[in-house]
């Protein structure tokens, strides 16, 4: 995986860390359960393909891996949407 900056917010789905999560289909953001303040987006992964999903995700459909974070560091949350 290499990254690189962008000029323009991605809008379409694909592998990315920071700003706003592309979702496949309805949007479905987290909140902090104490709070109910959303928590931050961290990065979407796609694992189609590589040797993480055949170590770990067989069961899975193939698709984007989601993971948010609190501002406190003390809640996260990953969610998978299926494509």
């Amino acid at each position: 995986m290499t990254f690189h900056a962008v000029t323009k917010p991605i809008a379409e789905p694909g592998p990315k860390v920071g700003g706003d999560p592309v979702w496949l289909g309805e949007p479905s953001w987290p909140v902090h359960p104490g709070t109910g303040e959303p928590l931050d987006f961290i990065g979407q992964f796609c694992l189609a393909g590589t040797d993480l999903e055949e170590q770990y995700f067989l069961n899975f459909p193939h698709g984007y891996g989601y993971a948010y974070l609190s501002p406190d560091r003390l809640e996260g949350r990953f969610s998978w949407e299926a494509a």
